[in-house]
């Protein structure tokens, strides 16, 4: 039994993908084209890619220790081959969802992360069914312009886009390496990016890992990350707190150094004046 929490939002759409979400816990990965669907859905998620086609135990058990975390496999070493080159492919090119929001005009211009981006024209946020929106993506430098291209008003919903790194100018030697079997997870921090070095069959060991990278190695205390750093899953981690009323760049510094060591130990946390 999962309780829906009404501080995800009220409204549809987080209603549609908390249902979605666990009813597809523990999916099972068809075709390289299902991948999409569940990375542009979530943005943690955790693949398993198994040669053999039975139930890998320690993966499913894993599905459900984690409500915020979206899990996936494949199963036979033809398809979690072409799914891990799939895989290779995401982890390097490094997407993120970038938060357009509502226009009255027909236009609306919004800063990337980085420059060599480039910008899916198909809506991230769920789409009503009644809905006609179309939209064109134009990306230059560290802009995208985004135009709604059915009409020439503009738009209520509060759009986001899939951007991505351009493949042409990711260098050979900055893609990964994917093999079989294997876990991976996708994050939207930190590394972005990680590949489970341990032992597939081992739940503690998956539990312990995933645990550690469902969160920025650093986090700022607030009132929509306070529930996953008091509640840090079934691996449970003491939290240290820098509370300051004034910046401290100089600790924080040195606390993110430290948290690359502490990594799934201790949660660090920043408190007080943004």
């Amino acid at each position: 039994v999962f309780e829906y929490d009404s501080r995800q939002g009220r409204g549809w759409q987080q209603i549609v993908k908390w249902v979605n979400h666990h009813i597809d816990r523990d999916h099972i990965l068809k075709s390289v084209e299902d991948v999409d669907h569940y990375l542009n859905d979530n943005d943690l998620n955790v693949v398993g890619l198994f040669a053999e086609v039975s139930n890998n135990s320690a993966f499913s058990h894993s599905a459900r220790h984690f409500e915020d975390v979206m899990f996936a496999e494949a199963r036979g070493p033809e398809i979690s081959q072409k799914i891990a080159q799939h895989l290779e492919r995401h982890a390097t090119l490094l997407c993120e969802t970038v938060y357009v929001g509502k226009s009255r005009n027909n236009t609306k211009a919004n800063t990337l992360p980085r420059e060599g981006m480039h910008c899916s024209n198909t809506p991230r946020n769920p789409q009503r069914p009644e809905w006609t929106d179309r939209f064109v993506a134009d990306v230059h430098g560290t802009t995208v312009t985004v135009r709604r291209s059915d009409s020439s008003d503009g738009w209520e919903q509060n759009l986001q886009l899939k951007c991505c790194d351009d493949e042409a100018k990711m260098s050979s030697n900055e893609k990964h390496h994917i093999t079989v079997p294997s876990i991976v997870m996708f994050m939207p921090h930190d590394e972005r990016f990680a590949i489970f070095n341990g032992d597939v069959h081992d739940t503690h060991a998956l539990d312990k890992w995933i645990s550690a990278r469902r969160t920025p190695m650093v986090m700022r205390l607030s009132e929509e990350t306070a529930e996953k750093i008091l509640g840090a899953g079934p691996e449970k981690a003491p939290a240290l707190f820098l509370i300051s009323r004034d910046p401290q760049e100089q600790v924080e510094r040195e606390l993110r150094e430290a948290a690359k060591q502490l990594r799934g130990r201790v949660l660090i946390c920043v408190s007080g004046l943004a």
